[in-house]
């Protein structure tokens, strides 16, 4: 991977981590501009825009897949915690947004995997 391409892994990979404020105001406020259903999809984040259309050239069939997975799994676990934190179910969003969470650990993944690319 080139200097370019590894800077803008990083860069989407970084912005993913935004994911995590968003879900907490939404945990505090009750609110999003976010609709569960748009948080489930993974191919409209600038992540999943950059592995849908650039990651498939940079790696092995075999990491592409992986990393794809992952994705669309944080994505899923995201579109819960949202779920609970507009049903007003904040303690239960808490706990699953936790660094020992299904989704901390899905974002340590990605994170891992993404890394491999190096």
């Amino acid at each position: 991977m080139d200097p370019l391409q590894k800077q803008r892994a990083e860069s989407v990979a970084k912005a993913h981590i935004g994911w995590f404020e968003d879900l907490r105001k939404a945990m505090e406020t009750g609110q999003s501009d976010m609709a569960p259903a748009v948080v489930a999809v993974d191919t409209e984040c600038e992540f999943g825009k950059w592995v849908h259309s650039e990651l498939h050239a940079l790696c092995s069939a075999d990491l592409f897949e992986q990393i794809k997975r992952i994705h669309a799994d944080f994505h899923r676990a995201a579109a819960a915690i949202l779920t609970l934190a507009l049903n007003g179910r904040q303690a239960d969003a808490r706990a699953r947004l936790g660094g020992s969470s299904e989704l901390g650990e899905l974002s340590k993944r990605l994170i891992q995997k993404v890394q491999e690319l190096r």
